[in-house]
């Protein structure tokens, strides 16, 4: 009887650790996604705001760091394709305004300019 009682409990204990550590690898995913999606909305938003102000003799720096921005921004976002098509969050939204007080920049994956990938 006590045998049996000691393998239910490991059983219930080898099933909580397998939850637990499908939830943290999920988290950890969420984490990521956040971290490249947030890049790249910073990323983008510079070059908006270098492109939106023009001062004089600066044209050839600026456009060395909006190239720079932008190939760093494509690189973040080809990196959150690839992991985001993993399928392992298919019900993953981008909902910036939840953590960040900020505008929601797109609502999906779809919504994303194809001129960054």
């Amino acid at each position: 009887m006590l045998n049996s009682s000691a393998n239910e409990e490991k059983c219930q204990l080898e099933k909580i650790n397998k939850n637990t550590n499908n939830d943290t690898s999920e988290f950890l995913l969420e984490e990521l996604l956040d971290y490249l999606f947030e890049t790249y909305y910073i990323y983008i938003k510079s070059i908006i705001q270098i492109q939106s102000i023009e001062i004089d003799g600066s044209n050839d720096k600026a456009s060395e760091i909006m190239s720079i921005l932008s190939c760093n921004a494509h690189q973040k976002l080809v990196i959150f394709r690839k992991i985001a098509s993993l399928n392992l969050a298919l019900t993953y939204y981008y909902d910036f305004n939840k953590n960040h007080n900020k505008e929601s920049l797109f609502s999906s994956v779809d919504d994303i300019p194809l001129a960054f990938f």
